[in-house]
């Protein structure tokens, strides 16, 4: 029953340990939560003509004190910026999101590497948390947040990539976890 016992708590103990080696993935964004209060770090396209209404304020910001904001875009107005991935691997993209009217002929699309890997409804919605994993086919890829056509304001707060654990790290997890699983089953009969 002791050997039970260690095998079981190494488990845990590594299950925790890789759990912290994915949270603790550096931070490829700069200046993600836009709190320098200006675009440091990324390149700004300005829509051409008057139509270009974006930046940064305090007005809106889901954490910290500054968000970024797109609004009015007739032909679109983008901020992007390199970040250091590698090829063929994948990540973990986030970051705050609100519309606060109904963007009917708008469009807020996210890409990274030239790829689209999310497109924001067009209906009104609060704040929302946007989570979700992505490929990097190139190193150095570049992320692009885009809006055209708001009829509102898209709020961004908050982005952030980190590396993904690899497959086989999340494969000898779910190993050990299946036995201390099966362990603790054991001792149970």
């Amino acid at each position: 029953m002791n050997l039970q016992k260690t095998i079981a708590r190494a488990a845990l103990a590594l299950a925790a340990a890789f759990s912290m080696a994915a949270h603790a993935a550096p931070e490829l964004v700069t200046n993600g939560g836009f709190e320098t209060g200006d675009f440091s770090g990324w390149t700004t396209t300005n829509a051409p003509g008057l139509a270009s209404m974006y930046g940064v304020d305090t007005a809106g910001p889901r954490q910290g004190n500054y968000s970024a904001f797109f609004a009015g875009t007739a032909p679109g107005d983008s901020i992007s910026q390199t970040i250091a991935t590698l090829a063929n691997t994948s990540y973990l993209l986030s970051f705050m999101l609100d519309v606060d009217a109904n963007s009917a002929n708008g469009s807020f699309v996210v890409s990274l590497g030239g790829t689209p890997v999310y497109t924001a409804p067009m209906s009104a919605f609060a704040f929302g948390l946007v989570s979700l994993p992505v490929w990097s086919s190139a190193a150095n890829g570049v992320l692009s947040f885009a809006a055209t056509n708001v009829d509102g304001f898209y709020t961004l707060d908050s982005v952030s990539v980190s590396a993904l654990p690899e497959p086989s790290t999340l494969l000898l997890m779910a190993g050990g976890l299946a036995a201390a699983a099966a362990l603790r089953r054991r001792k149970a009969d």
